[in-house]
């Protein structure tokens, strides 16, 4: 499966992420479609609401405009009366099986309508990586994600010591923690993955924390345009990262 879609924006303005009450979030890519010139398409991600206590995770996907970022739908693959009886019961296996089957029956629509797998991508969760590498030939791009009190932000670096340039800042986000709300800012990438062609750079960042005896945190993407860094330090574009780089899903 696969995704892609529009843009005029700032970059700046198009990573700035609002705050949102969560406990605890993942943000998975899964596929996208190219609609349009300049990556544009749309994007399928997978929120999962994270349950800490009794494991019952609510998943939802979430269909975005890239590379504006916008979001176009959001479907819970379980809800209503059937979810909350099977949650107050405990029958975690019967909940797990009644989404995993909703999932594959929406990864097929989806792919009935042109989507397709998002394989040029890496979960970088359990590294806990604040930067990520990727070459063509023998260029290099980092992307590395700065943590700070007010914003995060987002630069773009050419080479091991080239030219910086800032893409985006990531406001705090308000999270329950075990005294009561609290604002967390950005402090890793969660993931990174190239849809559009290779003309869009899709970044899954979050922040996680261990409070109270329990993990609380919360992850955004953010689509990043890679036409102006392309022109700006002479990079192929679109780009085609070195397969070994990657994991696919």
């Amino acid at each position: 499966m696969t995704l892609r879609r529009p843009m005029r924006y700032t970059l700046v303005a198009l990573a700035l992420v609002l705050a949102a009450p969560v406990t605890g979030q993942e943000i998975t890519v899964l596929a996208s479609i190219r609609t349009g010139g300049g990556g544009v398409g749309q994007v399928l991600l997978m929120d999962t609401a994270l349950d800490m206590a009794r494991g019952f995770d609510r998943r939802t996907l979430i269909t975005v405009d890239s590379p504006q970022n916008k979001e176009r739908d959001r479907t819970p693959l379980l809800e209503g009366r059937r979810a909350k009886r099977l949650a107050a019961a405990g029958d975690w296996e019967l909940f797990r099986a009644l989404e995993d089957r909703a999932l594959a029956k929406a990864l097929e629509k989806a792919e009935s309508k042109g989507f397709r797998p998002v394989t040029l991508r890496r979960d970088l969760r359990n590294e806990g990586a604040s930067s990520f590498t990727f070459t063509w030939g023998k260029d290099s791009i980092t992307v590395r994600l700065v943590p700070g009190k007010r914003r995060s932000e987002l630069f773009f670096r050419k080479g091991k010591d080239g030219p910086e340039r800032r893409l985006a800042r990531i406001l705090p986000q308000t999270v329950e923690g075990p005294d009561g709300p609290m604002d967390m800012g950005a402090n890793a990438l969660r993931e990174v993955a190239l849809v559009g062609d290779g003309r869009v750079l899709l970044l899954v960042v979050g922040a996680w924390d261990a409070q109270g005896g329990q993990r609380i945190g919360w992850e955004r993407a953010v689509l990043l345009p890679l036409k102006k860094t392309g022109r700006l330090w002479k990079l192929p574009y679109p780009l085609e990262p070195a397969n070994d780089e990657w994991r696919t899903p």
